[in-house]
């Protein structure tokens, strides 16, 4: 480079050197070259181009120069107009305390400075006139001292070290053959194993010894161009960090047979990228795809592994309704509700499990979460009973039910974590103010398990008694205590005539959830998505009647909310009434006049030019004393009530009781008792 600009000055590379050579590390830049790693060397900064993220520049050692790459927190140092705090600039001396050589080719090198310092003293311009250590070359090792004659001439007075012998012969012995070149099978000669922490995108070739940690599940993915792949997923970690592993295709089948959780392995020839946040919560900036030509050995040896340190930024939940969707967060909160586990399939098809918490904070705000997979089936079905606290690291904003958060693969939790925020939140949720929570997730379908807005009634005659002018569009809501006191399994049967039966479900795409049309052994199609099959699912459609102190109103339970109602899903259930509907009908009257909380919504309907309120069960719990007494205590504490009068101090047993007056007549003894 001839020229650099810094801070809107532009100095030449020609400024003569002023000062003593002796404040560099000798030959640093010309061991870098060749693959040797100089501990904590200090260089002289000759040429440096920041270029948002791609931010590179030249170091010497007075002698050679070697070119380095800058991490974002190392370009963070220099500086410049946009920075005028930075300390380094042109001409600097620094001395590198985190770098790694990456090789590119088998002739070019680059350093990776992951972290420096400014050394003690510092030149006052260049030092030396330094060339490419990659044109000056290696310095040739010393030549060995000639080969020993042999004790005593040969008779004919003449040595027998002749000056061919006296050198290394260079033919191949008989039988000497090459090592053959690595297989896709087998890995990269490991040598010295590269540390996890060392990997980045100029690595070339690598090899690393580490543990698997996380070992995720083969599944099938759809594209967007409608092509089905694998995908499979590792997290493996050594005493330096961890890295994600992802595969595709074959590839994912391949490893996913050979991977074992707890297990080492010899791990090389991956491309190393960016990681991508919203997948990946590991410590690490990057993530390896392993590819065709990728290994995987299995290692007999016990690692001792990196422990990863999760470093949250908590959002207040109050804050969610402003974040982007998609957008990544953390979150701590109290659980006030948990979910059953549910079995859906997706519209591609793919059984899925998942589960519905309801999180809250001292923002006075509450969300719903969704989890998936394992962390749905191993959540604490007892979480919302103890107002456990749980911290999330990495969950996705979402617009279902308005807002509402889930959890993805990386996703991590923890119950009750030893963090301040989680102290905090504790004492909050202990005073009963979370019951009383703002929820953001607003259910606008009908289906869902958990949400609603703010509450614009206490009971179901003041929900009922809303004018159609004060319910907004998306509906009315209200948290309500009552009961449920009928079932509606009939319809008709008024006039004396006979009652027609009313389905608590209806025959359901099993791929898209829509109606199913068909028959029983005839088969069923859906107009839907198209799909046609042999047996279809069923979703609940329940139609109950509540009771609370205030009166009675009919509403719609769906497919969740029935499920968290009965605790059987509508197949289980209908396969009771196919085989006894004396056990169906016990099925339906086991839920009758049983406390709950009920999360109601009502909207406004129009049915032959007549308004009507229809309500639905946005979500139903089974009302427990601790719940309900929570409950009853933040409504209370809404009130600025007074503090109440001290109690007066009661007589003590050897004071004498006061006497009656003249004139006034002694209470009777009873009445005192």
């Amino acid at each position: 480079f001839s020229s650099w600009t810094c801070g809107g000055k532009q100095r030449a590379n020609d400024i003569s050197a002023t000062s003593d050579m002796s404040m560099l590390t000798p030959n640093a830049c010309i061991d870098m070259c060749y693959g040797e790693k100089p501990t904590r060397p200090v260089v002289q900064l000759v040429d440096v181009r920041l270029q948002g993220k791609n931010n590179k520049g030249v170091m010497s050692d007075g002698e050679t120069t070697f070119f380095a790459v800058f991490n974002s927190a190392v370009a963070k140092m220099f500086r410049s107009e946009s920075n005028p705090d930075g300390q380094v600039e042109l001409y600097s001396a620094v001395r590198l305390t985190d770098y790694t050589i990456s090789t590119i080719s088998a002739e070019t090198r680059v350093a990776i400075v992951m972290g420096m310092e400014m050394n003690e003293s510092q030149p006052e311009g260049k030092i030396g006139d330094p060339v490419s250590a990659k044109d000056k070359g290696k310095p040739e090792p010393a030549e060995l001292p000639a080969a020993t004659p042999s004790k005593g001439p040969s008779p004919g007075g003449h040595s027998n070290t002749t000056p061919e012998s006296s050198q290394q012969s260079r033919v191949a012995p008989a039988g000497f053959a090459p090592k053959p070149a690595a297989r896709a099978s087998e890995p990269a000669a490991p040598g010295r194993p590269t540390p996890i922490e060392a990997l980045n995108p100029y690595s070339r070739t690598w090899t690393v010894r580490a543990k698997v940690t996380e070992n995720g599940e083969l599944r099938s993915i759809t594209t967007k161009a409608g092509e089905t792949m694998s995908v499979w997923e590792m997290v493996i970690a050594d005493e330096s960090g961890e890295i994600k592993c992802t595969a595709w295709r074959a590839d994912a089948e391949r490893f996913a047979r050979i991977a074992e959780l707890g297990s080492t392995y010899l791990v090389s020839r991956g491309q190393i990228k960016i990681a991508n946040k919203r997948y990946s919560s590991t410590a690490n900036n990057y993530e390896i795809t392993l590819g065709a030509d990728s290994a995987m050995v299995k290692q007999d040896v016990e690692l001792k592994t990196f422990t990863p340190t999760y470093h949250f930024d908590f959002t207040p939940i109050a804050d969610l309704s402003a974040k982007p969707a998609n957008s990544t967060v953390d979150v701590i909160g109290s659980v006030t509700e948990v979910g059953p586990v549910q079995n859906i399939v997706s519209k591609a098809g793919r059984e899925l499990v998942k589960r519905v918490i309801n999180l809250s904070d001292d923002s006075n705000a509450a969300i719903e979460v969704t989890l998936w997979g394992k962390s749905a089936e191993t959540f604490a079905e007892d979480a919302a009973a103890t107002a456990a606290v749980v911290a999330f690291k990495g969950l996705v904003v979402s617009e279902w039910n308005t807002r509402s958060l889930g959890a993805v693969r990386s996703t991590k939790i923890q119950m009750a974590p030893a963090l301040p925020q989680a102290k905090r939140v504790k004492a909050w949720a202990d005073t009963g103010a979370a019951s009383a929570a703002t929820s953001l997730s607003i259910n606008t379908s009908g289906g869902g398990s958990g949400g609603g807005g703010a509450s614009m009634a206490d009971d179901l005659a003041e929900l009922l008694g809303l004018p159609p002018s004060k319910i907004p569009e998306k509906g009315a809501y209200a948290t309500v205590g009552g009961y449920i006191s009928r079932i509606l399994t009939s319809k008709g049967g008024g006039g004396g005539g006979p009652a027609e039966e009313r389905p608590i479900w209806y025959s359901a795409c099993p791929k898209c959830n829509k109606k199913a049309i068909g028959e029983y052994g005839a088969g069923w199609s859906c107009e839907s998505c198209g799909w046609s099959g042999d047996a279809c699912t069923h979703r609940y459609i329940v139609a109950v009647q509540l009771i609370d102190a205030s009166g009675t109103s009919y509403a719609t339970a769906y497919q969740e909310q029935a499920i968290a109602i009965f605790g059987k899903t509508a197949d289980e259930l209908k396969a009771i009434k196919d085989a006894d509907q004396s056990a169906f009908e016990a099925e339906c009257s086991s839920v009758l006049f049983k406390r709950r909380t009920f999360r109601l919504r009502a909207k406004i309907e129009t049915y032959q030019g007549v308004d009507r309120t229809k309500v639905g069960v946005v979500n139903s719990t089974p009302t427990t004393p601790i719940t309900e007494g929570k409950r009853m205590l933040a409504d209370i504490m809404k009130y600025d009530l007074p503090e109440p009068p001290a109690p007066e101090p009661s007589a003590t047993p050897d004071e004498p009781m006061p006497q009656a007056a003249a004139g006034e007549a002694a209470e009777p003894a009873a009445v005192e008792a």
